[in-house]
């Protein structure tokens, strides 16, 4: 069975027979959505959204950053969600229905292209699934106007230490991380 498969098997866990996103992945992407609250707003403020700022949420999964991005630039700016999963773009765009300024956009992260260029892109647990994290990042760049700015979130598991050390702690996070690092995606990536 290749990674792809594997990964593809893990996800599918997730989800529904009928390919809507479960119940559990939904509570479990809010729940998230929720932790990561507090510094997504701080977050979205160093970016320096204004009114009239476009803005490019990348991976944008069930939109838990777009009503905030369509707050701080109001009904004269443009927020873009993108996800390349279908399941997730569907509920984003029931999440921000009610927000004119906001399109969501079933896409792969490195094949969108837009018509202008954004004031602010900003991805959360994104980089960590890149095999190419470079050409992802400089596709970012490229999507970005000059002097605008880009935000990345990820994890970095590898500098989580516990102390005094444990070893069950130290097993348990190295097993984890060559998990992820199985399937592809790269929990240091931050």
């Amino acid at each position: 069975m290749s990674v792809i498969q594997e990964r593809d098997n893990a996800y599918a866990a997730v989800t529904q027979v009928d390919g809507a996103v479960s119940e559990t992945e939904q509570r479990r992407l809010e729940q998230q959505a929720e932790v990561y609250s507090r510094l997504a707003g701080w977050t979205l403020d160093a970016l320096g959204l204004a009114p009239g700022h476009r803005v490019l949420e990348v991976g944008c999964g069930g939109g838990s950053l777009l009503a905030a991005a369509a707050a701080r630039v109001g009904p004269t700016g443009r927020v873009v969600g993108i996800d390349g999963d279908p399941r997730l773009v569907e509920a984003a765009k029931r999440r921000v229905a009610h927000l004119p300024c906001v399109d969501v956009v079933q896409a792969d992260a490195l094949g969108y292209e837009a018509d202008e260029s954004f004031d602010a892109v900003h991805c959360r647990l994104v980089l960590m699934h890149q095999h190419a994290p470079d050409v992802f990042l400089a596709h970012m760049v490229a999507l970005t106007r000059p002097g605008g700015r880009i935000a990345v979130q990820e994890y970095d598991l590898e500098g989580l230490p516990c102390f005094p050390a444990f070893g069950s702690f130290e097993r348990m996070m190295d097993a984890g991380l060559r998990a992820i690092n199985y399937v592809g995606s790269d929990l240091s990536a931050g």
